[in-house]
Formats: structure tokens, C-alpha cells, sequence
């Protein structure tokens, strides 16, 4: 044929790349003061962060951002519109 033929020998390329064996290796983990200290500090930290989120969260509850300001009216006329005390119950007569 006209093309050109491979001029480097076979042998350079494994036709079968060898296969690597893994296998576990015993770890033994020594921790110190130090290790210790650091993992008090940051479940400290997360607590410290859970308790503020909390805090804040409550505290945005209790002063929302917009006010309902209710007006009632005893005979449905709406140019006789009071304000709704939060303590005051309507009552229904079947009149």
C-alpha cells in the first residue's frame, strides 16, 4: 500500500498494561492536645453558631417589617371604619 508503515517496535508498547494490586494498609491515627483542643473549639463554634442563628431568628419575628392595621365596622358601612383592638371580640347576634 502507499502509506507509511510503524517504524518503532512493538516491544516499547506493553500490549497489556501490568495490573497494580491495592490493598489496605493499616493507619493508626495518634491525636494530641493540640487535635483535641482544635475539636472542642469548632463544636464549640458550632454551637456557638446554631444558639446565634437562633437568637437572630427569633428576634426577626418579633419586629416584622410590616404592620396590618385592622378596621372594623359593627354595621358594615365602610365610612364608619374603627380600629381593631388585638383584645377586642365581636359578638354575633342572629337578628
Amino acid at each position: 500500500m502507499g502509506g507509511r508503515e510503524a517504524t518503532a517496535p512493538m516491544s516499547r508498547l506493553p500490549a497489556v498494561a501490568e495490573p497494580m494490586i491495592l490493598e489496605a494498609l493499616p493507619v493508626t491515627v495518634e491525636r494530641d492536645a493540640w487535635d483535641w483542643l482544635l475539636y472542642a473549639l469548632s463544636v464549640i463554634a458550632a454551637t456557638t453558631a446554631i444558639v446565634a442563628f437562633l437568637v437572630w431568628v427569633s428576634e426577626l419575628r418579633r419586629r416584622p417589617e410590616i404592620r396590618f392595621q385592622w378596621k372594623f365596622s359593627p354595621d358594615d358601612d365602610p365610612t364608619k371604619l374603627a380600629l381593631w383592638a388585638p383584645s377586642y371580640v365581636p359578638e354575633i347576634s342572629s337578628t
